[in-house]
């Protein structure tokens, strides 16, 4: 009975020490970290290629800047409507959710922020002279 109790008493200290020295991340296959995203606001910000699909997926959706809700009388779905908006001085303020013309209330879309990438892209466009390209 001591031999198995000896024996079994090596079995369970050898098991904690192997156990001890395990890798985690080689036993788990953790992935390494993300790359960070650069973002290319360099050349020519292209209303078509930067602007429009931003203003499709987030802005001029129904119930919210589409041309049937037009909300606060603001159309998204257009070059002309952006462009209205941009010289209105309403785009900026509300997608920069940090401009002292743009209460809280007013950023958009009001369900978040637009990706920062998207936002610089906007900007560029704008100070660019937000031209129909």
């Amino acid at each position: 009975m001591k031999k198995i109790l000896f024996f079994g008493s090596g079995m369970l200290i050898l098991l904690v020490v192997a156990c001890n020295k395990d890798n985690y991340s080689v036993i788990h296959q953790v992935p390494p970290p993300a790359t960070p995203t650069v973002c290319d606001t360099s050349g020519t910000i292209s209303y078509a290629a930067s602007v429009a699909p931003v203003m499709a997926a987030s802005c001029a959706i129904s119930g919210c800047h589409d041309a049937a809700s037009m909300q606060g009388g603001v159309v998204l779905s257009t070059y002309i409507g952006v462009h209205k908006s941009n010289q209105n001085g309403l785009l900026i303020p509300a997608i920069k959710h940090n401009t002292a013309n743009a209460a809280p209330t007013n950023w958009m879309p009001l369900t978040g922020s637009l990706d920062p990438c998207d936002v610089a892209k906007i900007v560029k466009w704008a100070n660019n002279g937000a031209l129909n390209n």
